[in-house]
């Protein structure tokens, strides 16, 4: 596990469509970088449903000592979210694990392309999370088409796929499959690296 979590930049963002599992990663990341002594940022910008995000869970974080940035919740309905200053030093301090956690599709990647100018300048892992079991990403055409649009949206490139398949609580082994076997499929498509499985606890 130790050589995973040392495997990929110090600045990671994580996409897909709607209900993939986003967030479950950034959260669970985040929480085993902290365990290795790590200094870890969550920059959350979620702001399609503001309701389920990283930032909901800002308080038992701290706990862990995970610092969560992110625009206001009052503000997230906002034509142009208001995002906090803090942002713009992650990218400068070297000291720092990042996780951009992102809201569903195109339109929570739009948000990022404030910091297009930032990313242009430095090294990152950009992952494409996979959910075989999501309406519209159930084969490569879907999954490729969201691909595409995420990409368009922040003007940045991916550099990971990743298979986040699961149905909640419900979650068997042949999810995992299924979404592993689409997912290399697709990152065989695109000619770019899988990276890792996402597996719930209670099928480790």
């Amino acid at each position: 596990m130790e050589n995973i979590l040392n495997k990929y930049k110090r600045i990671k963002i994580i996409s897909g469509h709607y209900g993939v599992g986003k967030s479950e990663l950034a959260v669970n990341w985040a929480i085993k970088l902290s365990n290795l002594n790590r200094k870890v940022v969550i920059v959350d910008l979620d702001v399609v449903n503001p309701y389920f995000t990283s930032r909901g869970i800002s308080d038992k974080l701290a706990d862990y000592k995970i610092q969560v940035l992110g625009p206001s919740r009052k503000l997230t309905s906002a034509d142009v979210p208001a995002l906090p200053p803090e942002i713009f030093s992650v990218f400068d301090n070297e000291e720092l694990d990042v996780i951009f956690d992102l809201g569903g599709d195109a339109a929570g990647g739009k948000v990022l392309g404030y910091f297009y100018n930032h990313f242009k300048n430095i090294d990152y892992d950009f992952f494409y999370l996979v959910n075989a079991n999501r309406p519209f990403t159930q084969n490569l055409e879907g999954v490729d088409e969201f691909f595409y649009k995420i990409e368009q949206a922040t003007r940045l490139k991916f550099t990971n796929v990743v298979n986040s398949t699961h149905l909640l609580y419900e979650t068997d082994i042949n999810d995992i499959k299924k979404g592993e076997d689409l997912s290399l499929k697709f990152a065989s498509k695109v000619n770019l690296p899988f990276a890792f499985n996402v597996v719930p606890d209670f099928l480790i």
